[in-house]
Order: structure tokens, then sequence, then C-alpha cells
């Protein structure tokens, strides 16, 4: 009988003070309590979740993404778009691997099996730090990780699509729509690692947007908030690596196939050919040219002849 992942329910807490806990993550540093200073910012997305339920040695098609911004690395020295590192791990066919490399814009997918998720995740998020682990609708997120048998003790879940009613007079919007009401650059969404790293963008601009009235009440802004809204709305790439990669490849086959017509036409010529002919063959063609010119002369006189007549 195969091995069935126990779908376990999963004792975990998303913090209904999440804005709180994210305006003490997001301001100075002293002012923070202890847990919350030098924290791992990691948002978390999975795609076709119900495929994380049952046999794991299946080959299905599925997503995870990850994205990681680590506040101890947060220094004016780096630029904003290198403060979020990106991950997508694919599973499944190599048709559906494509389909996320063609999407994916902060890298290249990593395909792995489905088994091997956990370890992916393990490997990617410190055990020794303080960690948010953060989703839109992270319910979703949090059974899959507690299916795959994560150890969730500790972490602190924050909810973006909590967190946007607590700032925006809305109750409920799709990652899009959050995105477009904060003005945050996005594209290409239902891809495990894009959605992730556009929550993470999100979360750090619901928490910019809430602290700014009391920001510019006190006459200034917090560089640390300044900065983080530099790493929000840092530009995106206009096409994927793995886009870019495709039309490279694509360039380069259609400049071969242009080379190989042109070597063709020249084949065809007298000029190629005549590499190959014997020396008797050069000289008849040598002696018909000469006709040909003989004659034509012969004419042109015949002609003046005429004219002058």
């Amino acid at each position: 009988m195969e091995d069935q992942v126990q779908i376990r329910e999963p004792t975990y807490q998303i913090a209904k003070n999440g804005l709180e806990i994210l305006l003490q993550i997001l301001g100075p540093k002293e002012e923070a309590p202890l847990r919350y200073q030098d924290t791992i910012l990691v948002a978390i997305d999975f795609e076709n979740n119900i495929q994380f339920r049952g046999d794991l040695s299946r080959n299905v098609d599925t997503q995870l993404g990850l994205a990681i911004l680590d506040t101890r690395d947060i220094s004016t020295a780096l630029s904003p778009e290198k403060f979020i590192s990106t991950y997508n791990f694919v599973t499944g066919s190599p048709k559906y691997y494509r389909k996320a490399m063609l999407k994916f814009l902060f890298g290249r997918p990593v395909w792995i099996k489905l088994d091997k998720v956990l370890d992916q995740i393990k490997a990617l998020i410190p055990t020794d730090r303080n960690i948010i682990l953060i989703g839109h609708d992270i319910r979703h997120e949090i059974h899959v990780l507690s299916n795959l048998g994560f150890n969730l003790q500790g972490l602190q879940c924050l909810d973006t699509f909590r967190i946007t009613s607590q700032v925006l007079p809305y109750f409920s919007l799709t990652l899009g729509e959050l995105l477009t009401e904060l003005g945050c650059p996005y594209s290409w969404l239902h891809n495990g690692g894009n959605d992730a790293n556009f929550t993470l963008r999100a979360l750090l601009l619901l928490g910019i947007k809430a602290s700014q009235d009391q920001a510019e009440a006190k006459g200034d802004r917090d560089g640390k908030l300044q900065l983080m809204e530099e790493v929000a709305r840092s530009p995106i790439p206009l096409i994927s690596p793995g886009e870019a990669e495709l039309v490279a490849q694509e360039r380069a086959s259609a400049a071969e196939k242009r080379a190989v017509k042109t070597a063709k036409r020249f084949k065809n010529t007298r000029k190629y050919q005549s590499r190959f002919w014997s020396a008797e063959k050069q000289a008849e063609i040598r002696a018909e040219r000469t006709a040909i010119r003989l004659a034509k002369a012969e004419l042109s006189l015949e002609h003046n002849d005429d004219v002058t007549k």
C-alpha cells in the first residue's frame, strides 16, 4: 500500500493584530519588541494546493513560491530590487514547467519532485531567526505546510488579506485588486514565485500606508520606511528570464535557418559550382562565353551600320 500524507489539522494562529506587528517590524529597531527585531519576512504561495493531499510520489503539476526579505540586510548600500530573494519550485510535466518558466519574472524556476518540496522550504527558512510567515489568505498555505509536515510552532503568520481591511476601506480584495489599489507594479499572477514576491510587496506597502499619517505628523519620514517603499515599488522585469531565453533561442534558430538558406542559394550558383568543374568543362564554358560576347559584338556593329545608312 502506498504511503499517504496524513491530512493534519494545523495548530496555528494567524495574528489578529497583524497590522500592529507589521508596524513594529517596519518601525525603528530600538522600539520593536525583541521577537520582531532582525526578523526574516517569508512570503509563501502554493499553486494547485489540492495536489499536496495524498501520495507525494505522484507526478502532478504544482508550484511553490517563496519571497524572502531579511530585515537585517536593510541598507542604503543595496539597490532596492536586490532586497527580496524570490524562488519558484515546479513539479509535474515538462509542459507545466515551461508555462511556469515563461511567467516567472525573478529568475528561472527549479524543477523538483513533489516529495522534495518540504526539503526546499526547510533549506530556505532558517531555524535560528525570528521568522514571519506571510500570505494572501494564508490559511490555504498553512494547511499545505501542515500536510507536508512542516513545523509551524512558534511562527507568526501575517495575512495581507486580513490586514487590508485595517488599512483600506475594503473588506475583501484579491491580490491583483490589492496591488492595483496600492499602486504596486505587478504582472503574471497565479505563478508561485511571482505571487509570493508581490504579496511581500503588498505587505510592505500596507504597513507604509498605515504609518504614513503618523510619520507626516512628526514632520519627517523614517528612513527605513522610505527604503521599504523603494523596495516595494522597485521596477519589475518587462519580460521573464525564461521568455527572454526563449526569444534569444528563437532568434538564433531563425538566424541559423537564414544562413542555411543562403548557403543553399549559393550552392546553386555557377560561381560555387565552378569549383568542381573539370578543366575540360571550364574550357567549354569559357568558349561558350566568348562566342556569346562575339555574337553580341557583331549584332552591335550591324546595328551601327544600319543607323549610319
